[in-house]
């Protein structure tokens, strides 16, 4: 099929592309408002709380509308599990404790958890060299949850790596869970229903960080990171990677989070927020090649 300017594939690489900029520059500017100013968990409850009610009013003005089938029900209630209430709630703790550079670099197995997750649920074929790209992404990925900057090992930012990880893997998981949704719903409704159920079980870890925030407080720097977070990075993205499902394969579609370390790695660079250690470019190259091997097609 040729892809032309206008077509929705085309539209749907350019929207990814768009979202890997502000998914990469988010483990920077995330940073600005929390943990300083609000704990991880209680902008988790404000994220999803929030996302909610933006959905449920762009679903009541959405025209191909659809009610969702009774057998749906857990698919979707998977998705909100996966793909908002874990992969949220590690993703925030996480970076709170580590670095955006390792925060980023360690979503880049997002790629190969959507191809193990493509083989085990939509029976997709694997050869050798995506098996060798599972493999080399993983073993890249443990060295850099092991290993810190001159091979010194740092156990609180060693555990949010590790949170980091397990948020790779569910947002893998909800990518493949919702694609087959994405062919009979609008994203506006099933995204009203993944956050609607997320919320419920984001609430209690977060109700006290909630409760804690001083508004009042906040400078420039964190208001703009606050706004940035709910806008940017959440409702929009959360729209787009859900939407573009209805054009693009999930692992297509997954392989863009390999921009993010890049976006993350020059403004934590140039505004000396972070060092790049040759352990890390070691990690992202073995990362890199992992994600190359997975998305190569047998032809």
């Amino acid at each position: 099929t040729r892809i032309t300017i206008k077509s929705p594939i085309f539209k749907a690489h350019l929207l990814l592309s768009l979202m890997a900029v502000v998914g990469g520059a988010n483990y920077v500017v995330a940073k600005n408002v929390v943990p300083v100013f609000i704990g991880p968990s209680g902008m988790i409850v404000i994220r999803v709380f929030t996302g909610t009610l933006f959905f449920m009013v762009l679903d009541a003005f959405s025209k191909d509308k659809k009610d969702i089938e009774k057998a749906d029900y857990w698919k979707i209630i998977a998705c909100a599990f996966s793909g908002v209430v874990v992969n949220q709630l590690f993703f925030f703790n996480g970076l709170a404790i580590t670095s955006p550079i390792n925060a980023s670099l360690m979503m880049m197995v997002s790629p190969i958890v959507i191809m193990i997750f493509a083989f085990i649920i939509l029976k997709e074929k694997l050869v050798w060299y995506n098996v060798a790209g599972i493999i080399i992404g993983i073993i890249g990925a443990i060295v850099l949850i092991l290993a810190r900057g001159n091979l010194q090992l740092d156990t609180s930012n060693r555990l949010g790596d590790f949170f980091i990880f397990i948020n790779a893997i569910s947002w893998g998981f909800y990518v493949i869970l919702a694609a087959p949704l994405m062919q009979k719903y609008n994203p506006f409704t099933l995204l009203k229903w993944t956050f609607g159920i997320g919320f419920i079980f984001v609430l209690p870890f977060g109700y006290q960080q909630l409760l804690a925030i001083d508004f009042h407080a906040f400078t420039p720097k964190a208001w703009f990171g606050f706004w940035y977070v709910l806008l940017l990075a959440t409702y929009l993205a959360y729209y787009i990677h859900t939407a573009v499902l209805k054009h693009i394969s999930p692992s297509i579609s997954g392989t863009y989070v390999y921009f993010q370390p890049i976006i993350a790695t020059i403004i934590t660079i140039i505004f000396g927020l972070d060092a790049l250690h040759s352990i890390k470019v070691l990690s992202a190259l073995m990362i890199f090649l992992g994600v190359y091997l997975v998305g190569k097609r047998n032809t």
